[in-house]
């Protein structure tokens, strides 16, 4: 990029800004500080204000978004940004020295090692599921296997006495023909 091309991008003001990411003023240039401290830079115009590209609103947006509801903590936001989003045009007037130090490489580790426990723990959680799941087709097949033999038994039951209402039925008859000759005449 050459310095022209700099000085023609859109930019926009610190309240522009914090009306377009839903934030206050005062939060914004909170954020840009800590941004600073990671060596992110920012452009300034000639009262030293800060002037946000695109590039910088959405690179705060994505800050935003790492730090919501306590998700990551604001070190550990500010330097994945940096790391991802930091753009110093190879033109630029003023250039900004980039801090590193041993505590960047630590938050960078300890965010590694992190990612790493949070991707055992999701992969126990899978075998967890898993398992649960298994448990319940188990359950499920136990559960068909007692109805289908409480359905059996309970078939069983209702044709054993419907054999022995047969049988009293069969046994009733012969009590018939001990009728007396006059209700066997009248059939009552």
């Amino acid at each position: 990029m050459t310095i022209d091309m700099v000085m023609k991008e859109k930019t926009y003001t610190t309240k522009e800004t914090s009306d377009y990411l839903g934030i206050a003023d005062s939060t914004v240039r909170k954020w840009c500080l800590i941004l600073e401290e990671h060596g992110y830079t920012f452009r300034r115009n000639e009262f030293q204000k800060r002037e946000f590209t695109e590039h910088d609103v959405i690179a705060l947006k994505k800050f935003k978004d790492l730090t919501k509801d306590g998700a990551m903590s604001l070190e550990d936001a500010a330097i994945a940004v940096v790391t991802n989003y930091n753009r110093v045009p190879n033109n630029a007037m003023t250039m900004a020295v980039t801090k590193k130090d041993d505590r960047s490489d630590e938050r960078y580790h300890e965010l590694v090692r992190k990612v790493d426990e949070l991707n055992e723990l999701m992969n126990r959680q899978v075998q967890l599921n898993e398992a649960l799941l298994r448990k319940l087709d188990e359950q499920q097949k136990y559960f068909e296997e007692r109805m289908e033999l409480s359905d059996h038994r309970l078939l069983e039951s209702v044709r054993m006495l419907n054999a022995q209402k047969e049988v009293a039925s069969t046994q009733e008859t012969p009590q018939e023909t001990k009728k007396g000759f006059w209700q066997r005449l009248f059939r009552k």
